[in-house]
């Protein structure tokens, strides 16, 4: 699919290089803008993406971070109680960064196997 005219001539000055860094901004802003109010005016809500940095989240919420870690959501639940791992609560629900998940696992992470684990209790 081509793009339309006028759209084919900015994302070619874009491109070349002729517009600057303000111009960009001004013009990102404009769609953003025509995007929200041409969803307003359909009545249809724009979809809510969460946090990303080139594409990855920054954080999960229970569910994803569960499964990330290949865990039931209860057995999660009882690591945060336990303070084991720390989520976020600035949105009233909590919210596991990568950091996080990554932190407990690397101070968890033991050399023995588990059956050895288990044993020596």
């Amino acid at each position: 699919m081509e793009a339309p005219s006028h759209v084919q001539a900015v994302l070619n000055d874009i491109q070349a290089g002729r517009l600057s860094p303000t111009q960009l901004a001004g013009l990102l802003a404009a769609v953003a803008c025509h995007l929200a109010l041409s969803s307003a005016a359909t009545s249809k809500p724009m979809p809510l993406t969460p946090p990303t940095v080139a594409g990855q989240k920054l954080a999960l919420n229970r569910q994803e971070a569960a499964k990330a870690l290949s865990m039931a959501v209860r057995t999660l639940d009882d690591l945060t109680s336990r303070g084991l791992i720390k989520p976020s609560r600035g949105t009233g629900r909590p919210l596991y960064s990568l950091t996080e998940l990554q932190r407990y696992l690397e101070e968890t992470q033991s050399d023995e196997p588990a059956d050895e684990r288990r044993r020596a209790c």
